[in-house]
């Protein structure tokens, strides 16, 4: 059952991170495209877009 709760968690982080995207393009401040695919931090279940 961990393995399903990580991805859970994996998934919530992403979508964190796309609804941050999401909120920055509704302010004019960047485009959806201009970021990275996901890219891992280093750290368990953390991804970061640039």
């Amino acid at each position: 059952m961990i393995k399903g709760n990580n991805l859970i968690r994996e998934q919530l982080e992403f979508k964190a991170v796309r609804n941050t995207i999401t909120l920055l393009y509704k302010l004019n401040c960047v485009a959806p495209n201009d970021w990275s695919k996901p890219l891992p931090t280093g750290q368990p279940n953390e991804v970061r877009q640039v």
